[in-house]
């Protein structure tokens, strides 16, 4: 199984979630949530977390948090590996409390933040919970609307800022969540939610982290970060490229180009060009076996990756998986 990407430094505000084992309860009783806030405040009490939001399900758990000192990965540890393990003697039970290690993606300040609040919040919701009054007791959300609240040491001021005062941050929850998808559904390679010079950032950062070659997910978002080219720009790469081809041969390197220099699915691919999702796999990998073997073939790809300014020194294509250096032209 491939490693996790995890990024953390000083400031960093991550969306973080986790599961029960096999999707089980983690909760049992009201005691069992309150000793779960507690091990939460206990961080914040000690400085070195901040939280914006956070939500406690039957199964699960979702956390809106700020990291002054980064070192999420041991905060997480020390909070959910005590809970653990104290539901453990509590109700005396063996065995593991969570699925795995918790998932985490980087938010961006602003409107990224504020979808990640709304989300949360109306977790209950959507889960069936009657929350028409906002007032889900095991939530941020009662806090955040001027009810009171089990969880006084969460922070509001940074989400709240962009609000004129509370009753407008509560018109923008009753609003509905059709703008708020599920942020870890989008986040660019599962790790950065925020527009493209925020993935960049991130990229960057993450550059610094040794041992990423190994790392699929780092991978992605470089390609992400770095090429960014419309589905029309990379048409016209194509047919500049390739102005003798027929349509047919067209649309095949059109859909080589979709795969090496935007970060679209092959299902999206599929849809972009009219292509069933199962040919486009095997389209990619005949291109590719095609330019290997066909100079002229090779030469024109090239071509097509310097006019999306996908190259700096020598003909690089990079690919899905893994990258391959084509002849010189």
């Amino acid at each position: 199984m491939s490693r996790a990407l995890r990024i953390e430094f000083p400031g960093a505000i991550y969306h973080a979630m986790v599961r029960g084992v096999a999707r089980m309860p983690v909760f049992f009783c009201d005691e069992d949530r309150l000793a779960l806030l507690r091990e939460i405040e206990a961080q914040v009490r000690l400085g070195v977390l901040i939280v914006h939001a956070l939500c406690l399900m039957l199964n699960h758990v979702h956390l809106l948090v700020e990291t002054p000192f980064a070192g999420l990965s041991r905060i997480m540890h020390d909070v959910l590996g005590n809970y653990a393990s104290g539901l453990n003697r509590h109700h005396q039970r063996v065995g593991h409390v969570w699925q795995g290690r918790y998932k985490a993606i980087l938010v961006q300040d602003g409107v990224y933040l504020l979808r990640c609040s709304k989300y949360i919040h109306l977790n209950p919701f959507e889960a069936g919970i009657d929350n028409s009054d906002l007032c889900y007791p095991w939530s941020s959300c009662a806090k955040y609307v001027g009810q009171p609240s089990l969880v006084p040491w969460v922070c509001t001021d940074r989400v709240l800022r962009h609000f004129a005062n509370v009753s407008a941050y509560e018109a923008f929850l009753k609003s509905g969540n059709e703008d708020c998808p599920d942020p870890f559904a989008i986040a660019t390679a599962g790790i950065a939610y925020g527009d493209t010079g925020f993935v960049q950032s991130i990229c960057r950062r993450a550059q610094q982290t040794v041992a990423l070659d190994d790392v699929p997910a780092f991978r992605l978002l470089q390609r992400v970060a770095t090429v960014t080219p419309s589905i029309e720009t990379v048409r016209l790469a194509v047919q500049a490229a390739f102005p003798d081809s027929s349509q047919c041969q067209t649309r095949r390197y059109l859909a080589w180009a979709l795969h090496s220099f935007t970060w679209l699915r092959g299902i999206e691919i599929a849809r972009a060009i009219g292509l069933k999702r199962s040919a486009v796999s095997e389209i990619i990998r005949s291109v590719e076996r095609k330019s290997l073997s066909e100079e002229r073939i090779a030469e024109r790809l090239a071509a097509v990756a310097q006019q999306l300014h996908c190259v700096s020194t020598g003909v690089f294509l990079p690919t899905g998986e893994t990258s391959r250096y084509l002849r010189q032209p």
